[in-house]
């Protein structure tokens, strides 16, 4: 027999107006809760959405060579220290006494970095690609949006290993194909942009944002080419204003006067040179690079047609490691020439309970949720009316045939037809059927 949806869900307590953000909807119709600011508890609807994507997810990944995992969420304190991470203010310790206690990991690049060091030491152990989908822990500064930035979310947080650099990017790629196609089946249009790789480090990375108003982050995008970028490091034609000159972080820029300079692009036009001083001392005077922040409406680095600005929420990141972590980690092997050489490395995020919130943002109508039949918790809503029973239902089974597969029933008393219909577009179910003993409905959204 099917599952019942008064088993499911919970009671409403408040009604729906326009005005509703999609974080409440999910909450007034049962999907989730949230007991305090940060945090939430999935409920069986909101649980069977998540699972969906994440099988999607294992079927894409697995496709192409990846291994699950499961890491533990305790991670040394020392392995942080190497990298240079220990004090990110967004780091949970475990109270457990002791004078340096445990890390409760926000992501994983160092325990799996300290654990594939122990694990490889030729070429033909590589590569390694291994993942995990699990619950992460960051202290959140500025919870927001229910499901979109909390303290605790569900993440699946993927780690490549390969003996050099072109293999490592080959691998960049592969992964980033697979992401095409994990979005493609989710049901809702995803942008891939270059982005900024921030605390992770790496020298490049590609951030995945599901195009919304409500959204954090702004995308540059252009209107006649295919270039695209965060803000953060989004580029433009230079114009032929009045320059002026501005110091940041240490160094003296000329710039057009109608534009403020980026401190990231700096930052990444010198990372080439990092500390060593001999190579500073060889910097010339007058090096053009795109220092500035463009506005909407400049014309785009590559074409010089009018960029566009767009809010979006962040669902996955991409990056290109290179031997940050294996270095500081001593992950190596020996080469054919007997030399230990460190592992080249990827890292790959998808944000899973942020995608529950931002696909439900993205996909609701006027009626209410309206779910991708991808990730939908059941596919179909099962109405008895017009003086059917479950008896009925058994009999037409064999007429109803794959409306069945995934569907739920609607045994809620006391109930009419019209308001069950209507609860279910409220709650985003793709498919309504109507089961009465003289025939069968069935209402698509």
């Amino acid at each position: 027999m099917l599952p019942r949806l008064s088993r499911l869900t919970t009671r409403r307590l408040k009604d729906v107006t326009p005005s509703t953000t999609a974080s409440d909807l999910l909450a007034v119709t049962g999907y989730v809760s949230y007991p305090s600011s940060g945090l939430a508890n999935l409920l069986p609807l909101g649980l069977r959405v998540q699972r969906k994507i994440e099988n999607i997810i294992r079927s894409e990944l697995d496709s192409i060579g990846c291994a699950e995992v499961s890491l533990s969420n305790f991670s040394d304190p020392d392995l942080w220290r190497k990298t240079g991470r220990i004090n990110n203010g967004e780091l949970f310790r475990v109270n457990d006494g002791s004078e340096d206690p445990p890390i409760i990991a926000p992501t994983h690049e160092e325990e799996i970095t300290n654990l594939i060091a122990q694990k490889i030491s030729s070429p033909k152990d590589l590569p390694i690609l291994w993942y995990q989908i699990g619950k992460k822990y960051r202290n959140e500064a500025r919870p927001r949006g229910g499901l979109l930035r909390g303290k605790e979310f569900t993440m699946k947080d993927l780690y490549s290993f390969d003996v050099d650099e072109p293999r490592a990017l080959e691998s960049y790629d592969l992964v980033r194909k697979a992401y095409d196609q994990i979005f493609g089946k989710l049901g809702v249009p995803v942008k891939s942009v270059a982005a900024d790789s921030g605390a992770i480090g790496g020298s490049h990375s590609h951030e995945y944002h599901v195009i919304d108003a409500s959204g954090e982050d702004t995308l540059v995008t252009c209107s006649s080419c295919d270039y695209s970028a965060n803000i953060e490091v989004a580029e433009r034609a230079a114009g032929d204003s009045e320059t002026i000159c501005t110091e940041v972080n240490g160094v003296l820029v000329t710039h057009e006067s109608s534009h403020a300079v980026n401190p990231r692009l700096v930052d990444r036009a010198l990372s080439s040179y990092g500390h060593d001083a001999y190579k500073i001392s060889m910097l010339r005077d007058g090096v053009s690079h795109n220092l500035t922040t463009p506005k909407e409406g400049d014309s785009c680095p590559n074409c010089t047609s009018s960029l566009k600005f767009s809010n979006a929420i962040e669902v996955g990141h991409t990056f290109y490691l290179g031997t940050k972590y294996s270095k500081s980690l001593s992950c190596d092997f020996k080469n054919s020439e007997n030399k230990l050489t460190p592992a080249f490395m990827g890292c790959y995020g998808i944000g899973i309970t942020r995608l529950v919130a931002a696909i439900a943002e993205v996909s609701r109508d006027q009626h209410g949720l309206k779910w991708p039949s991808n990730v939908a918790p059941y596919e179909t809503v099962v109405i008895l009316g017009g003086g059917a029973t479950e008896s009925t239902l058994l009999d037409k089974a064999s007429e109803l045939g794959a409306l069945l597969q995934d569907a739920v029933i609607d045994d809620r008393p006391k109930r009419s037809i019209g308001w069950k219909i209507n609860e279910a577009k409220l709650m985003g179910f793709p498919q309504v059927v109507v089961v009465k003993k003289d025939g069968i409905e069935v209402i698509h959204r």
